[in-house]
């Protein structure tokens, strides 16, 4: 699935007044990974523990989806 894909089956467009970024990554070669925890990190200032359960939110569902 694609950054496009996840972010149209999650709904994420629907969510206002929140901050939330899809970096594709690949957990063999840890292609994107810096790129997804640096965001993270720049932005977790602001609202940590949205951010946070937004992240939670977004692993689980695509566990889920992975499972199917």
């Amino acid at each position: 699935m694609n950054a496009a894909e996840i972010t149209d089956k999650l709904g994420l467009h629907s969510l206002r007044q929140r901050h939330w970024y899809i970096q594709s990554t690949c957990a063999t070669s840890g292609e994107g990974l810096y790129e997804g925890l640096d965001w993270l990190s720049n932005n977790i200032a602001n609202k940590a523990v949205d951010l946070l359960l937004l992240l939670i939110h977004l692993c689980c569902d695509i566990y889920m989806k992975l499972q199917a």
